[in-house]
């Protein structure tokens, strides 16, 4: 779908997954190992290759043994932008969320109201059930490192690909294929924070169609099937500029 088409469905988000905090690498195939300088280069080129995607996503999201699918809107643009609009199974919106800089806004149709305030991880995870940071979600939907983390880290190998350490004791371990990042994890010592997987590559555009999120810390698991993929398109500035009904109720999420 163009970005257009995204515009008009505008439509989105929740994330998640249950995982172990013992790790369990993904299996390498049986191929010759690249030299760390070749693997660094690359992620940085990941890094750089794409800032700004719109999708739709077919999202299944397992939480605490329950689970639901929805379809969702995405619009993102590196590093803090985000905009995600949901339809339920009924094919009615149930959620809006966008985020742009420093500042976010929920419209909830069921409520007639709209939310706004900070975009704390506390307030992310009130309207999409991850305890993620703004950056770090959009930098997983775009198979970036988080903002900084590569700038700030000494860089190490391991048997299946490199581990970013930005500080003691908090590390990134990055999973590398055939030259692609199939497997991200975040580590804070030794515990697992997520997990993101990445499989079924784009074989022109080389992006993934098939995510999977984990966050073990709320016992949550998001499968995200993502079509009509954009990359790196002009996404003009009102894209994360909810505009809800008349007479909607306007509510700041400091005072609740």
């Amino acid at each position: 779908m163009k970005i257009a088409g995204v515009r008009l469905l505008i439509t989105m988000l929740c994330l998640g997954l249950c995982a172990s905090c013992v790790r369990a690498p993904v299996q390498r195939a049986g191929t010759a190992r690249d030299s760390q300088q070749v693997l660094e280069s690359v992620v940085l080129k990941r890094q750089h290759q794409d800032n700004s995607l719109s999708a739709l996503a077919q999202v299944k999201m397992s939480k605490n043994g329950k689970s639901w699918s929805s379809t969702q809107a995405l619009v993102i643009e590196a590093p803090n932008r985000l905009r995600v609009d949901m339809l339920n199974f009924f094919n009615q919106l149930a959620i809006q969320l966008a985020v742009a800089d420093m500042q976010l806004s929920a419209y909830v149709p069921k409520d007639r109201t709209l939310y706004t305030g900070m975009p704390s991880v506390d307030n992310i995870q009130r309207f999409t059930g991850l305890p993620l940071a703004v950056t770090d979600l959009v930098a997983l939907l775009l198979q970036k490192l988080p903002l900084g983390v590569m700038e700030m880290s000494s860089v190490s190998m391991w048997d299946d690909g490199l581990i970013f350490t930005p500080s003691p004791g908090d590390e990134y371990w990055l999973t590398i294929v055939d030259r692609r990042v199939i497997a991200l994890e975040h580590r804070v010592s030794s515990y697992l924070v997520y997990r993101m997987l990445y499989a079924q590559f784009d074989s022109i555009n080389g992006y993934p169609h098939q995510l999977e999120l984990q966050v073990p810390l709320n016992d949550t698991v998001v499968k995200l099937r993502m079509d009509d993929v954009e990359l790196n398109s002009a996404i003009a500035a009102e894209q994360f500029i909810l505009s809800p009904p008349d007479n909607t109720l306007v509510r700041q999420l400091n005072e609740l």
